[in-house]
This record gives structure tokens, sequence and C-alpha cells, in this order.
């Protein structure tokens, strides 16, 4: 009726098909991290540019959103979007939930980062290339994203690694 002790096994040896299957995983998280960093860093850079530049609607509205993205655990949002989306009709497949969500979640923490480097460069700065005739996106490109980008290099770099 009863098993004895020597018949059951909590813990095993490592055999191949588990470092095989810890090599698969492993390479798949280096591909979600692939995915999502680079694309949440561009999103995010695009979004802390429109925070910057709209105070009121863009805090308002994108920064509201940004906020629920960072306040909301990263377990709860891969739940719910996993699940959310075959409700509305689009299947999803773990992976591309998961990259989904890291790209909105590193594009949310990359946007803060992102505001605070383009409101890092100083007013007189820019005056200056303004003055110097300058167009609004040449000052962004030549001034502001070197300048700015520069400084919150560290930030981003947490943010990726986080």
């Amino acid at each position: 009726m009863s098993q004895s002790a020597s018949s059951l096994q909590f813990f095993t040896a490592f055999q191949m098909s588990d470092i095989w299957f810890l090599a698969e995983a492993a390479g798949r998280t280096l591909l979600i991290a692939a995915v999502s960093i680079p694309g949440g860093t561009v999103l995010g850079i695009f979004f802390g540019w429109v925070l910057s530049v709209s105070r009121w609607a863009g805090a308002g509205t994108l920064g509201l959103v940004l906020d629920m993205f960072r306040s909301v655990p990263l377990i709860i949002q891969l739940i719910l979007f996993f699940n959310f989306f075959p409700i509305i009709g689009v299947p999803l497949d773990p992976f591309e939930a998961g990259a989904l969500v890291l790209v909105f979640y590193t594009s949310a923490l990359v946007a803060a980062v992102a505001r605070g480097g383009i409101e890092a460069v100083q007013t007189t700065t820019r005056r200056a290339a303004r003055s110097l005739g300058m167009t609004y996106w040449q000052d962004l490109r030549y001034i502001v994203f070197p300048i700015g980008m520069r400084a919150v290099l560290p930030a981003w770099t947490g943010v990726a690694l986080g």
C-alpha cells in the first residue's frame, strides 16, 4: 500500500536532455532580450520626446499610460496580455506576448530616461543652436541627442540590464 522511501526520488542528477532544455531556454531569453531592448528603446525615445515637447497633453495621456506600465508588476502584465488578446480574437503564442509586454515595459522605463536626457540639455545651448540657423530637427539631431543621450547612458544601461 505505501511506497518505500527508496522508491521515491525528489532530486535527480542533470541529464543531457536537461542541459539542452536549459540551453534552449537561454537562447529564447537572449532572443526576447534582442527584440525587446532595441524595440523598447526606440519607442521609449519617441515617447520621451513626446513627453518633453507636450507637457500637459503628454503628461495627461501618454504619461498616464506609461505610468501604468511602470507601476503594474511585470508578471501581472504578462498574464493579462497573454490572456486578453485571445479574447479579442488575436491569438498570441507565449513568446509574442512576452516580447510585446517587454517592449512596452522597456519603452515606459526608457521614456522617463529619455525625457530626462532631453531636458538635461541647457536652454542656452539650444538657443545657441537655433541662433546659428539650425532647424528644430537639426537641433535635436546634432545637439540634444548627442549631449542628452550621453548623460543618460548609465540610466539606460540599468534599464537594459534590469
